[in-house]
């Protein structure tokens, strides 16, 4: 994950006392702003800095598509979105809509197949 990003999310500034930094605070805003699953951060005394150890969340779903102007869009869950612009964000939100919409429609599929096996066996 980009350093400018982390520092962002952090609400860092430089020059900064490294004694009036709170690790758990930083830790606390870290796990809300950024997709990650885990954070680390300690201070260093010599030489003086500020360790960040971040885990990145692994997305647990995908879904892609070519749109109107013959671009791929692409979204995975969980992914990182501070680089991302707005429409390019509304695309993504077309696009997970679209598979919603697929995936209601197969389990209508499947409970009306469910229903009619139900009927003819009378369970």
């Amino acid at each position: 994950m980009d350093e400018n990003v982390v520092v962002k999310a952090a609400g860092l500034s430089f020059p900064q006392s490294l004694l009036s930094l709170e690790p758990g605070e930083i830790e606390s805003k870290l796990m809300q702003e950024l997709p990650v699953q885990e954070v680390s951060v300690q201070r260093r005394l010599l030489p003086p800095g500020l360790d960040i150890q971040l885990v990145e969340r692994r997305p647990i779903a995908a879904a892609s598509r070519m749109g109107p102007k013959g671009i791929e869009i692409a979204h995975e869950i969980g992914a990182d979105l501070s680089l991302v612009s707005v429409e390019e964000l509304r695309e993504r939100i077309t696009l997970l809509q679209e598979e919603i919409a697929r995936l209601e429609a197969d389990i209508g599929r499947k409970q009306a197949s469910k229903s009619a096996a139900d009927a003819v066996f009378k369970r």
